[in-house]
């Protein structure tokens, strides 16, 4: 079969020998500023896809991860959406409301541990990053950025100081050259008063590694870095969090829906162009006639009609106030103009964009803005995938935390580390009075386990109860609770109360056991 020729000029080319010069053009676009707005590699690549070509020179070499300069495009239109479009706001927002809510808490069952803890995590200067809005503010650059690096730097001031690494200054992660999942070393190209440099961290893993390090093969300039590179940034080290990763480096949350997101904001302006046009004339005046005397009419009534203001400085013919009282003779029929706008259809066709969006956030339509379809099913608790994945992001930020959590108390010196209870508030709110019910019955068949410092804390929170860590405290270390004397009509009051209590639960056993027949 005869190869396809491309034909431009005087010269003639195969369609690969067309697109070995477009690989070729793309490679000089990334050096050349002036073209790189122009036709960058992504933007080509992208061209290519349309067309059913896929370039793999434009991926890693084990196709899993993005090269740099595409990865920097990637999430710099991440971040623009996430700005300005409202999906992708409302997208990230669901992520960290959801999953996060207001922080999370924390315990261990060792004082010295505690207090080692207590140090870093209530610290002044760690606020920024691992208070409330720290956390949220993790999140938001997880899920648009699609990677966080946690750098913990020992301080005088405080046991470790925690900072949020800027994402695209991460060049390369470098691992052991006989282990690819090891990884050893971040790469870091950032610059310091305006001066370039380039920095090594460890991997938080590597605190007490006993073993030597092996030495490592730096991707951008093909260097071995060893564990005496002057370059390492000594007494620091990096948590990485990745988002949906294939390898090492995250994929953005919006990265897959940015296409979707910008059809369904210009199909929604292509809606306002056409109510706008609708709404222009607000009455159609008919003028009886033909010809020329209709044309005389017709040119009488506008300049009747308009206003004065510019050329008299006075206004002549105000509009009309509501409620105003309109005159028309038989020569010319008023009425109002049609306001038919196709509403219902392009609800439906801007459905069918969301649900493309939806598809590749995870949640569904009726998060963003259209309730319609919700029921009380919806209402009251989440569907089971949705359920799923925020509990399973919330995964990924406890073990995230709990590592920087025992790698404070490694840099403490505290010698027995015992697990870090992390927990986060409920992603659905309990029904309280269905978890009055399991707590009696918890509480007759086995008292202590009501008592045990877990479900004390599951509890506490089931309540929106603020404090949580303090109150777990005090309860152990037995400080007496505040009692009130009891008048004659406060414990009147306090039966009444209890009788209602009583009331209640006994409507929702016998709503369950109808449930259940």
């Amino acid at each position: 079969m005869a190869r396809r020729k491309i034909t431009a000029g005087a010269s003639t080319m195969t369609v690969d020998e067309a697109l070995d010069l477009s690989y070729q053009i793309a490679e000089a676009a990334i050096g050349d500023p002036s073209l790189r707005e122009a036709l960058s590699g992504g933007e080509l690549a992208l061209r290519l896809e349309d067309r059913g070509w896929t370039d793999l020179s434009r991926v890693g070499g084990d196709s899993s991860e993005l090269l740099a300069q595409d990865r920097a495009k990637v999430v710099a239109l991440c971040r623009l959406h996430w700005r300005h479009d409202p999906l992708c706001r409302q997208a990230v927002r669901l992520w960290t409301d959801y999953a996060l809510g207001g922080g999370l808490t924390y315990q261990i069952a060792d004082a010295k541990a505690q207090v080692a803890l207590d140090a870093m995590w209530k610290h002044p200067r760690n606020r920024p990053t691992l208070g409330t809005q720290g956390q949220r503010r993790s999140s938001r650059r997880l899920l648009v950025d699609s990677d966080v690096f946690l750098a913990a730097f020992e301080a005088d001031t405080a046991p470790l100081v925690v900072r949020l690494l800027e994402t695209l200054e991460i060049t390369a992660i470098l691992t052991d050259p006989e282990d690819a999942d090891r990884v050893l070393y971040y790469r870091r190209d950032w610059a310091v008063n305006g001066k370039p440099r380039v920095s090594y961290y460890r991997d938080w893993t590597l605190f007490d590694e006993e073993e030597p390090v092996p030495s490592a093969v730096d991707p951008v300039t093909n260097h071995e870095v060893t564990a005496t590179n002057k370059q390492i940034v000594t007494g620091a080290w990096v948590r990485h969090v990745a988002f949906e990763p294939l390898r090492h480096r995250g994929t953005p949350l919006l990265e897959p829906v940015l296409d979707w997101a910008r059809e369904h904001r210009n199909f929604m302006r292509a809606r306002v162009a056409i109510v706008r046009a609708l709404a222009k004339f607000a009455w159609l005046a008919t003028v009886e006639g033909a010809g020329g005397a209709a044309e005389k009419k017709i040119q009488a009534i506008k300049k009747r009609i308009e206003s004065t203001l510019a050329a008299t400085n006075v206004e002549r013919n105000p509009s009309p106030t509501p409620g105003a009282t309109g005159l028309q003779s038989t020569g010319v029929k008023l009425e109002p103009s049609a306001r038919v706008t196709g509403g219902r259809e392009a609800r439906d066709d801007g459905d069918m964009l969301k649900l493309m969006f939806t598809a590749g956030t995870g949640f569904p339509l009726h998060y963003y803005g259209d309730a319609s379809d919700a029921n009380l099913a919806t209402a009251t608790a989440m569907e089971l995938p949705v359920l799923k994945a925020t509990q399973a992001y919330q995964d990924l930020w406890t073990e995230a935390y709990r590592d920087l959590s025992e790698l404070a108390l490694r840099v403490a010196e505290v010698k027995t580390i015992k697990n870090v209870d992390i927990d986060w508030p409920p992603i659905i709110f309990d029904d309280l009075g269905q978890l009055s019910v399991l707590t009696q019955a918890l509480a007759t068949a086995d008292p202590a386990l009501v008592a045990l410092p877990e479900y004390r804390q599951k509890l506490l929170l089931a309540m929106r109860i603020n404090n949580v860590a303090e109150i777990l405290r005090r309860l152990k270390r037995g400080e007496a609770r505040p009692t009130a004397a009891v008048t004659p009509g406060d414990e009147e009051q306090a039966l009444e109360r209890l009788a209602e209590a009583a009331s209640g639960v006994r409507v929702l056993l016998e709503k369950r056991i109808r449930e259940a027949l």
